[in-house]
């Protein structure tokens, strides 16, 4: 079985590999993927935390390890938090890949429109609104199928 650090590397190259530009994501895609990487879409939209909230109302099939979130958006030096990164004049895009486990066990990849052979890799998976957002959308869903198992 693969750990959540080779799970989210095989997503973000099965995602790189299968669409013509990764980067070109209107909505924020929810997904739960099994323990090779196939994935199957829970929510889309255009907010992230939006979509989080939805999927959070879904079920995962037995044989699905976790669920994650692709995706798009603008980072920047943080030396300026008066600019929004989308606004920076040194602004690049990223695509993101969070994935945890019903484990907890979590991974997360952060490609650079600029540099897409050389992503940023989080074994431990990130930190911040959006990781907390996954990790309480992976929270109901494992509280729904506990209550629906008893």
């Amino acid at each position: 079985m693969n750990n959540s650090e080779e799970l989210a590397h095989i997503i973000r190259n099965n995602v790189f590999n299968t669409q013509a530009d990764p980067f070109d994501i209107s909505e924020a895609q929810v997904f739960a993927y099994d323990r090779d990487g196939c994935l199957r879409i829970l929510a889309e939209h255009q907010d992230p935390y939006q979509a989080l909230w939805v999927a959070a109302s879904e079920t995962l099939n037995l044989n699905e390890n976790g669920i994650g979130i692709i995706t798009v958006g603008w980072a920047a030096p943080t030396c300026d938090t008066d600019t929004a990164p989308s606004e920076h004049p040194d602004r690049r895009r990223v695509h993101l890949i969070t994935i945890t486990s019903r484990r907890y066990e979590d991974a997360a990849i952060l490609t650079f429109h600029d540099e897409t052979e050389n992503e940023i890799t989080f074994a431990e998976g990130g930190t911040g609104q959006l990781a907390d957002a996954l990790h309480n959308a992976m929270r109901i869903i494992t509280m729904f199928e506990y209550h629906s198992s008893n």
